[in-house]
């Protein structure tokens, strides 16, 4: 059991597996949460996930879907399926993955515009390691959105076609 409010409760688990308990609140993945994701907000996940690493637990999937804000402005981790102990050698790539989509959230929602708070943040390794990936992942949703522009425009082609 991971035993800190920044997660739900464990209710039952068997050898392949788990059963939590169900927590009301809204996720970060959406456009309607960004005018109400402040700095203290993005700091108190940034406290649950320290908290989480520091009880030897690793996420592993800290996407912003997988991020609720409950009633009472409360950050809560969900989506453990991929969480890792301290002692599996994939622990630290694990943690390592957490701090950079953390660190992508906080592109995100604050931008360039913050980046020497930024760097009081997050560890001096992630921060030198987002020289790189920051630019793969602008690249790569660059791709995306090209590869969604062409789908759309062979579906409407082949629509004129048919008819």
């Amino acid at each position: 059991e991971l035993g800190f409010k920044g997660a739900p409760k464990l209710i039952s688990s068997t050898a392949n597996s788990f059963t939590m308990e169900k927590i009301e609140g809204k996720s970060l993945n959406g456009r309607h949460f960004r005018p109400f994701f402040d700095e203290q907000l993005f700091l108190r996940v940034m406290d649950v996930v320290r908290e989480l690493h520091g009880l030897g637990f690793a996420h592993g999937n800290l996407h912003p879907s997988n991020i609720l804000i409950t009633d009472r402005s409360e950050p809560v981790l969900i989506d453990f399926e991929t969480c890792l102990q301290r002692p599996n050698p994939l622990f630290f790539l694990f943690k390592f993955s957490d701090l950079v989509r953390l660190h992508l959230l906080w592109q995100l929602r604050f931008g360039p515009s913050q980046k020497v708070r930024m760097r009081t943040l997050f560890p001096r390794y992630v921060t030198l390691a987002m020289f790189i990936i920051t630019p793969v992942n602008k690249f790569v949703r660059v791709l995306k959105s090209n590869k969604r522009r062409w789908r759309r425009s062979r579906k409407v082609s082949a629509k004129s076609f048919d008819s």
